[in-house]
């Protein structure tokens, strides 16, 4: 007869990565534990020289968990103590930030594992604003807002406001277009994963 071993996990942290524009789930965002109590981090160590080279290309270690297709991530059996969890969206590019967020861990009268439930918001790097018009200020309903040499465009809403996320840094060529409104273009830096920047644009009237 075989002995079978049954062992119980408990979670310790337990959370959700979300577009903080557009609060969606984001999936196969790294989250990492990059602080913790002397004990785990010893721990790390320990497993880090056990497995030598592989270490660091390992996706899923005991601090490190990707989120699921709905946001979710856990970490388990971790000891009780202040902990920091860092996100980011690896193979994005810059076109989202990081975000970062630090917790407790602790144990209930019994010494059992509390589960600690935590929300990381991953910053898009985004380009929002209004289209008006330049004679009256009235906001411009269904103008084409787009990125120069992309395919990331939009048409306005019912306030004229638009909002273009999840873009590449750098320096950014915004185009306007509206029926009857002469055609706007205009340069946006974003300087770095994450950022949001407000461009307002006033067409004028094309006399059509």
């Amino acid at each position: 007869m075989n002995d079978w071993l049954v062992v119980s996990h408990a979670v310790a942290i337990s959370g959700r990565v979300i577009n903080t524009r557009t609060n969606a789930a984001v999936a196969g965002a790294q989250v990492k534990i990059t602080n913790g109590p002397a004990d785990f981090m010893n721990m790390l160590d320990l497993q880090a020289k056990s497995y030598g080279r592989r270490w660091k290309h390992l996706r899923e270690r005991p601090d490190r968990k990707s989120s699921t297709y709905d946001g979710h991530f856990h970490f388990l059996d971790l000891p009780e103590g202040a902990y920091t969890l860092s996100a980011m969206l690896s193979g994005a590019g810059s076109r989202y930030g990081t975000a970062q967020i630090s917790v407790a861990v602790s144990l209930d009268s019994l010494g059992d594992l509390l589960m600690t439930t935590v929300e990381l918001n991953l910053p898009p790097t985004t380009i929002r604003g209004q289209i008006t018009d330049q004679t009256s200020g009235d906001p411009i309903v269904m103008a084409r807002v787009s990125i120069q040499g992309s395919n990331e465009s939009l048409y306005t809403d019912n306030q004229g406001d638009y909002m273009l996320s999840g873009l590449e840094t750098g320096t950014r060529i915004l185009q306007v277009s509206a029926q009857g409104f002469q055609s706007v273009s205009q340069t946006v830096n974003l300087a770095a994963a994450g950022t949001e920047v407000t461009q307002h644009i006033a067409l004028a009237s094309s006399g059509t």
